[in-house]
């Protein structure tokens, strides 16, 4: 990590007073890795936050997450235009992101919970046409009706996560200044 990176984040820690424009020439400069990466989005949004800007400070703190969850996969599926250190969060970087996803992640299991509601009615479905308008034994169409919700979530589930955090993401963006936003766009 760049030393002036590393010294608006000791600035931050110790006195609290850094600017946006401060972040934004940072950013300006590109970056080459992860650790330079989500070190200036959590910056940013610890600034938005504090500006009262709750949307944009979720989307930097998605997008820092994200970044920081790329270190887990293989290396042909990460971004080619950062390099990845396997670097670990400070703990008020940490503690700061989770408590912007919190929310989202309880979001999710409510939508997740819905998802299995909705399997196990298209299911039940299944097995009502299944057993009285095609005649099937009853235990032919209790194993339809369990495949069918099995199915049914598994396929609603599997793209609907992905689905949701790009949602949320293109939600809160909005809220970003445009210079930032054009930052963003390189790693997008």
């Amino acid at each position: 990590m760049r030393e002036s990176i590393k010294e608006l984040k000791n600035k931050y820690l110790i006195n609290h007073l850094l600017s946006r424009d401060e972040v934004s020439i940072e950013l300006a400069k590109g970056v080459t890795d992860d650790e330079e990466y989500c070190t200036l989005m959590w910056l940013l949004g610890v600034l938005y936050q504090e500006e009262g800007n709750k949307n944009a400070a979720t989307y930097c703190c998605l997008r820092a997450n994200e970044i920081w969850c790329m270190n887990q996969l293989k290396p042909k599926k990460r971004r080619s235009e950062l390099i990845f250190t396997n670097f670990i969060m400070d703990t008020e970087m940490e503690t700061f992101i989770q408590q912007k996803i919190a929310f989202m992640k309880d979001k999710y299991k409510h939508i997740k919970r819905q998802l299995i509601y909705i399997s196990i009615c298209f299911g039940s479905l299944a097995f009502l046409i299944s057993f009285f308008f095609l005649k099937l034994s009853i235990g032919a169409a209790i194993i339809e009706w369990v495949c069918f919700s099995v199915l049914s979530f598994w396929f609603t589930y599997g793209r609907s996560k992905d689905r949701f955090y790009v949602l949320q993401s293109e939600a809160s963006g909005k809220y970003l200044s445009e210079a930032d936003m054009n930052f963003d766009k390189k790693y997008l």
